[in-house]
């Protein structure tokens, strides 16, 4: 017979080899990651169909959005980006009213006083363990798949 205290073992082993098995690409690659502040990118509410749309989110919002622009754009070079694919269960993200299963557990609040996006009581832990996959980073970006902003 199992007990709760060892239920609860297993699915934080599980949640940490499924965040880990994650595939890791380096969209932006200016030198040793040591030398440079390096930004990693996750997404959340994209199911395993949205991949292709997350690469793309990331392509045209990050590397030739925000880094195509202004300071980032002088600065290029002293730039380092990681995309790491999160998979999750359910396309989209959640909202105050409705709760979706994602990767990171964020919540659209749509709602400019509350900062639009807001996180669930485990989204930094889950944010954590995704962007320990990068030895050195400096920053965590993320893009939420949802149409609304």
């Amino acid at each position: 017979m199992i007990t709760f205290g060892k239920v609860a073992l297993l699915f934080v082993l599980f949640q940490v080899i499924a965040v880990s098995a994650q595939t890791v690409t380096k969209v932006m690659d200016n030198g040793p990651d040591g030398e440079k502040l390096t930004f990693v990118v996750l997404g959340d509410g994209y199911a395993s169909g949205d991949q292709t749309k997350f690469a793309h989110d990331v392509d045209t919002l990050v590397v030739n959005g925000v880094f195509s622009h202004d300071f980032y754009k002088d600065n290029v070079s002293a730039f380092n980006i990681y995309r790491v694919d999160l998979i999750s269960n359910q396309s989209g993200v959640s909202t105050p009213t409705f709760k979706k299963n994602t990767a990171l557990k964020v919540i659209f609040s749509n709602d400019w006083a509350r900062c639009w996006l807001e996180e669930s009581s485990d989204t930094d832990q889950l944010v954590t363990q995704a962007a320990s996959q990068i030895k050195k980073y400096d920053y965590v970006l993320i893009i939420a798949n949802e149409k609304g902003y």
